[in-house]
């Protein structure tokens, strides 16, 4: 239910059946139910606006005149049934789906215009798949030249390099480029062919034939349009669920320095959604964090069994580090032990989704030496003799083949790195290089309506653990008062405040904006809880007194939502503060933040350099309750992070005589230098201490090479 300011509430399950229907009656039957104003004409526009139903991405004349009437018998009804109502927002929302179908509509037609589309339908498909493998092939051998130049690495991020442009950009962000390019193009592919399954949606390729560079070339003129189409749904989706509208812009309007031929620009304002972006960038932060600390650790690395034979399902064996570090971010992120869980989601235990993913990722790379190619053929018998190795029977293997083909349901390659064909099969290897699967398995899951189960008492005993081990008195307390349960996650006293938690395990957007929307969503409710229980305590005070005496009586409480995830809020939202699991992890850990380089020594030891970069604990031994409030102020990994940041606008073409413009977030290196001023502290000190405790252990590193010690 998304609710108005005055309680009242339009059912989202009647507006999705009429939506989809069609039924305007439907709708207004409901509507009539309830009281009409200018908060509920509001809140159905909102709901018009975000609903994806109500777009057509290809033309269907007969379905859009459907829904031209659809949404006109609404907007009658609401002139009618009520006088002064403002409608403008509902008029921008039927905007704003006019505007997206165009867009659609024109890339599509540019496409059907282009040479590429006059080459038979298979030479296409086996053109698309050859340029991706030769895209693939030029960025590889590019990026090893600009590495053995500069040797440059941003973690995360993978590789920096700089584009033709001689712009930094991520390794990691160009090969997702390729890919979803390669999804979309085949997605068009298989649209206007109709090569998809009747009964189970996978996309299924004609036999690829050999193709001539002639047709690889062309090929480009449907993968640049591909990537206009995942340019312009993202545009699309921002303007529905993050409320920043689209302008078209035209004749005196059109921005300086437009090419002769555009005659439309679609643009909206400069804005970025950067809580939600640091949210994810630090989640990739902490896996590979995660990682490091797993293989620094732990014996994994030589337990490790590969895939030449049989390997028993962990924790029994491992197929790789790997499997071993996506199965610790995967019950990271669902807040319990995977390994332990036995119920099937989609139909296998979440172990044995792990189990897929790594047994293709490992045969990938066991390939790469030989093959170094954006997609490699299989026979479906081999897939699953190989899944069957890993110790997924028959029927689990096929399980695994059947959701993991790409499809017309599929969300991207990512998550469904599988290309069935008429001949072999096809496994895009990108995706599978480095999965993370804390990421991939949710999301092919939810495209399979199946919502991965989250558990918050988990994450609540972790959080009393964490506390109750630094000595805190971190109680959950549960109490009934005039007929009202009141039920607070976590309590403590601290110095002169009571800590009140509440725990949340709500997954991350993955910077998809209808995600981001939703998470958002959450929030606000959780705000309105917190809002109640403190409001609970002011009422009650006993509550607190009953369970930590009478020393609390008074004291002020400090209300926050605690994340499971990475995402947390500079200053919180309406008075409650928002804070992660991993930030208050690492505030109890230490007092200093540090900066950390680590070197690879012989016989696999690391020696890690480890500088302190600010102290955010003002104890000289321990934290006081004064700097953890502070840090929900202004949490010091999101102004590490956000200080990377820079907003960048990118244009895209649409058709012969229409552009897009947009704006993205770009992250930018962390060095010792940035990270300082980032923190508001000076950096020289720092640098010198690092770089001498550097050099000094690669001296060490070359006596021991002298003297045949060497990795």
């Amino acid at each position: 239910m998304a609710a108005s300011s005055n309680t009242v509430v339009i059912s989202q399950s009647i507006f999705q059946d009429a939506a989809k229907s069609r039924d305007a009656a439907l709708l207004i039957d409901h509507l009539r139910n309830q009281p009409l104003d200018q908060d509920q004409a509001e809140e159905l526009a909102d709901l018009v606006r975000r609903s994806g139903a109500l777009i057509y991405q290809r033309p269907d004349v007969i379905g859009q005149h459907k829904r031209d009437s659809f949404l006109a018998d609404l907007r009658k009804y609401l002139l009618e049934a009520k006088e002064l109502l403002d409608l403008r927002s509902f008029d921008d929302a039927v905007r704003t789906i006019t505007i997206a179908e165009d867009g659609f509509h024109r890339i599509l037609a540019f496409l059907a215009r282009s040479e590429f589309a006059g080459r038979p339908a298979d030479v296409r498909a086996a053109a698309i798949v050859a340029r991706m493998e030769a895209n693939l092939r030029a960025f590889t051998a590019d990026m090893e030249a600009q590495l053995r130049s500069a040797g440059t690495f941003s973690m995360p991020g993978g590789a920096a390099f700089r584009d033709a442009n001689g712009q930094f950009a991520s390794s990691d962000s160009v090969i997702s480029g390729m890919v979803e390019s390669l999804g979309g193009t085949l997605l068009m592919e298989g649209y206007a062919n109709g090569w998809f399954d009747p009964k189970k949606g996978w996309l299924v390729l004609p036999i690829l034939q050999p193709v001539i560079d002639a047709d690889i070339l062309l090929a480009g003129q449907s993968e640049y349009l591909s990537t206009s189409w995942r340019r312009w749904a993202r545009l699309c989706d921002v303007a529905r669920y993050m409320n920043s509208p689209i302008y078209a812009l035209e004749g005196e309007r059109l921005p300086t320095g437009c090419p002769e031929e555009v005659t439309l620009v679609y643009a909206r304002e400069k804005d970025c959604e950067i809580v939600d972006y640091v949210a994810n960038e630090r989640a990739v932060d902490r896996e590979g964090i995660n990682a490091l600390k797993l293989a620094v650790e732990t014996s994994i690395v030589a337990k490790a069994k590969g895939i030449v034979g049989p390997v028993a399902l962990a924790p029994a064996e491992w197929v790789s580090p790997e499997e071993a570090q996506n199965m610790l971010a995967l019950s990271e992120m669902v807040g319990y032990e995977v390994l332990d869980d036995q119920e099937r989601p989609g139909g296998l235990r979440l172990a044995q989704w792990v189990r897929g993913f790594t047994v293709l990722s490992e045969w990938v790379k066991s390939r790469a030496a030989e093959d170094l190619t954006g997609v490699l053929h299989i026979p479906q018998a081999d897939l699953l003799a190989l899944l069957q190795r890993g110790s997924l029977s028959a029927s689990e293997a096929q399980t695994f083949l059947d959701a993991t083909s790409f499809g017309r349901k599929s969300r991207d390659l990512f998550d469904t790195p599988i290309v069935r064909t008429a001949g072999e099969w096809l496994l895009v290897s990108a995706p599978l290089t480095a999965p993370r699967l804390s990421k991939i398995i949710p999301s092919l899951l939810s495209s399979m309506k199946i919502q991965l189960k989250r558990k918050g008492s988990a994450f609540e005993k972790r959080v009393i653990e964490l506390l109750k081990k630094h000595e805190f008195d971190a109680k959950t307390v549960k109490v009934t008062r005039d007929g009202a349960e009141y039920e607070y996650d976590v309590l403590f006293p601290w110095g002169e405040y009571v800590f009140h938690f509440e725990c949340k395990n709500h997954g991350l957007s993955c910077n998809d904006p209808m995600a981001a929307h939703h998470f958002l969503e959450e929030i606000a409710s959780g705000v309105k809880q917190v809002q109640r229980l403190r409001g609970g305590l002011e009422k009650w005070p006993d509550i607190l007194t009953d369970k930590f005496g009478p020393e609390v009586s008074g004291k002020p409480v400090i209300s926050c939502i605690l994340q499971n995830e990475t995402y947390c809020i500079p200053g919180g939202a309406d008075g409650v503060y928002v804070y992660d699991w991993s930030a208050l992890g690492r505030f109890f850990e230490s007092g200093w933040l540090h900066v950390m380089h680590d070197h690879k020594m012989p016989m696999n030891a690391i020696f890690r350099n480890r500088v302190g970069v600010k102290r955010i604990w003002s104890g000289d031994d321990r934290p006081m309750p004064d700097d953890l409030i502070t840090q929900f102020e202004e949490p010091s990994q999101f102004r590490i992070t956000a200080h990377h940041l820079e907003i960048r606008q990118g244009s895209f073409q649409i058709d012969d005589t229409t552009i897009g413009t947009d704006w993205f977030l770009l992250r930018h290196p962390i060095t010792t230098a940035s990270m300082a001023e980032s923190l508001g502290v000076p950096a020289e000190a720092i640098e010198s201490q690092i770089a001498k405790v550097d050099a000094e252990i690669l001296a060490l590193k070359s006596r021991l090479a002298d003297e045949g010690i060497s990795d």
